[in-house]
């Protein structure tokens, strides 16, 4: 009976124990989660306010390039929504939101140097400031064979990574320098041989037409799984500070979310200088001067026509174009006759 008795007991401590043991065990699985998950979210809002701070200092450096500090982590930016979030790479956070909405930035950056710099969009007047932001781990590579390349290699910053090479052959020749993106960018040859082959995943290529103010923009990326398939898509623009902001980006879906977004303030903008004009109409007399350009559709029909090929506008850019155009003309007549001016 004392065997037994003995027995027993020593099944209860072994199960007590291994109770108790389980329970610790659990408790530290548990507090290294939460360790875990404090550092990542630690790092989430140490990213987002060096983002701040890096977007609140290219915004008020408008044309001047600021180079600033790596962010210490890399960060990946989509697009959801028609809204702009970046999440760390590789971390267990939730994406952020970009509440700079006019930002054309890489898929990723980060661990390294980070380039921004700031520009004006005009359409034909102030419509928003554009922020651009780069690091130097992005390569952006020009044709030297293509006019529109080099006009925008050269009105590229300095201290940003690029650099001119020779696409007449068909054929990119160059050896992995460490970068985690090359952008080439050309005017005339889409396809190029890439070699070494196993660098096809890390290359983005970017056609350009000669008009570097206004036309259609194709963005070249080698298919997953093996990368042997380029697949395509073809986006818009207007003017040539836009056709910087693609070049940055590298990325057709990034582009489009950040120009929507600044097309939605163009359609604003328009909108308000209608209502303006309006407004202007009921202060003149029929037998004013400028009455015929605000008693009649002569300014409203240009800044009609910004609005609605703004709908449609991969397929409409021209007739956007053609509208700023007609709107600047109008413009410099009003300043002529000593009207009041749209703008």
């Amino acid at each position: 009976m004392k065997n037994k008795k003995a027995q027993i007991e020593i099944s209860f401590n072994w199960i007590f124990i291994l109770i108790v043991g389980g329970a610790i065990l659990m408790f530290f699985i548990i507090l290294s989660n939460v360790i875990t998950t404090d550092a990542e979210k630690t790092a989430n809002i140490k990213t987002t306010e060096r983002l701040k701070t890096i977007l609140s200092a290219a915004e008020n450096n408008e044309e001047s390039i600021k180079e600033l500090k790596e962010l210490g982590y890399e960060a990946t930016f989509l697009c959801e929504f028609g809204q702009l979030y970046y999440q760390i790479k590789d971390k267990n956070t939730e994406p952020e939101i970009i509440t700079t909405n006019t930002l054309f930035v890489p898929k990723t950056i980060g661990k390294s140097k980070l380039n921004a710099w700031s520009t004006t969009y005009q359409a034909p007047y102030d419509i928003t400031t554009t922020l651009l932001l780069t690091d130097e781990k992005t390569m952006y590579l020009f044709d030297n064979s293509s006019d529109s390349a080099k006009k925008i290699y050269y009105a590229f910053p300095e201290e940003i990574s690029k650099e001119l090479i020779d696409l007449s052959s068909n054929k990119i020749t160059f050896e992995d320098q460490g970068h985690r993106k090359y952008i080439f960018v050309t005017g005339t040859n889409p396809e190029p041989q890439i070699a070494p082959p196993n660098l096809k995943q890390k290359i983005t290529i970017i056609k350009i037409p000669q008009n570097t103010n206004q036309g259609e923009i194709k963005f070249y990326d080698y298919k997953e799984p093996n990368y042997g398939e380029l697949e395509t898509s073809t986006k818009a623009f207007t003017t040539q500070e836009i056709l910087q902001g693609a070049i940055i980006s590298g990325d057709s879906e990034l582009y489009e979310c950040t120009l929507n977004n600044i097309h939605q303030r163009e359609k604003i903008i328009a909108q308000m200088n209608i209502k303006r004009i309006e407004l202007i109409n009921k202060t003149y007399d029929s037998r004013h001067k400028c009455s015929i350009y605000f008693s009649t559709t002569i300014l409203t029909e240009p800044l009609n026509g910004i609005i609605n090929a703004l709908e449609n506008f991969d397929t409409d850019y021209i007739n956007h174009g053609n509208n700023i155009e007609e709107l600047n003309k109008l413009n410099n007549e009003l300043r002529r006759i000593s009207c009041p001016m749209i703008y």
